[in-house]
């Protein structure tokens, strides 16, 4: 099987009842190499507010979501200054 995600990229962890997990984005540390038997890839990955890594099947993954311009400004998505913003990071940010 073929993972999703690659080395390096963020995720988030799908919340789970009996599984306590810090909130917020995951790094993607390594690709858990595929024994031949498992349907969904593994990960290893680490949240800056825990000491060790865990271990995730890919199903447990998601991409974050951006909710607004000043959450993608402070992951780095997008330029936190307006007056430099390029025309595909402003389109509906136009003052005419």
């Amino acid at each position: 099987m073929t993972h999703r995600f690659t080395t390096g990229q963020m995720v988030e962890l799908v919340p789970k009842i009996l599984r306590p997990a810090a909130p917020g984005p995951y790094e993607i540390r390594h690709l858990v190499p595929d024994a031949g038997r498992e349907k969904d890839p593994s990960y290893r990955i680490k949240s800056v507010d825990e000491k060790y890594d865990r271990v995730a099947p890919e199903s447990e993954l998601v991409l974050p979501r951006i909710n607004s311009v000043k959450d993608r400004a402070q992951k780095g998505v997008l330029n936190a200054n307006p007056s430099i913003w390029t025309e595909a990071q402003a389109p509906f940010y136009r003052s005419n």
